[in-house]
């Protein structure tokens, strides 16, 4: 399909999915999950990859530090991609992983926070730790710094 065509294409469907009811309902919205830290420990960059090892028990040292992670169960949507789209398991297979390796390496499982105010409060008095959220609240809180952008798409 031309490019001329396919925009056309595109303005028609626009306008139908602006026309259809309900269309309030159906609207996508756009988030960006990111990886956070207190605003008083030093700047440091982790990879994906870092991340991923580190939610998964396995020790990840920055300068000199090593770093702790903290599970965000506050809000079961973020917790849901992040374990989808981040670390590349399920919530039950993330469980039966921790573990397993637990059982098998020893170590501790990271811990985990219902409470959004436990959390910054935990993250805040660890200058090691880190954890995830949506950018739009993490924003609001000027005690944290943004580490890194780990997802970001849309949610209906």
């Amino acid at each position: 399909m031309s490019g001329l065509a396919g925009k056309h294409l595109t303005r028609l469907c626009l306008l139908l999915a602006l026309l259809a009811p309900g269309i309030g309902t159906a609207i996508a919205e756009e988030k960006t999950l990111v990886l956070v830290s207190s605003r008083s420990a030093p700047a440091f960059q982790l990879t994906r990859k870092e991340t991923r090892l580190l939610f998964m028990g396995l020790p990840v040292d920055k300068g000199g530090r090593p770093l702790q992670a903290l599970l965000n169960a506050s809000d079961p949507l973020a917790y849901q991609v992040f374990l989808q789209k981040v670390i590349y398991m399920s919530a039950q297979n993330y469980e039966k992983r921790l573990l397993s390796k637990v059982f098998r390496l020893g170590g501790r499982r990271p811990p985990k926070f219902r409470d959004p105010q436990q959390l910054l409060r935990a993250l805040s008095a660890q200058p090691n730790a880190v954890s995830f959220m949506w950018e739009s609240r993490a924003r609001h809180h000027p005690q944290l710094r943004i580490v890194a952008r780990l997802w970001s798409g849309s949610i209906e």
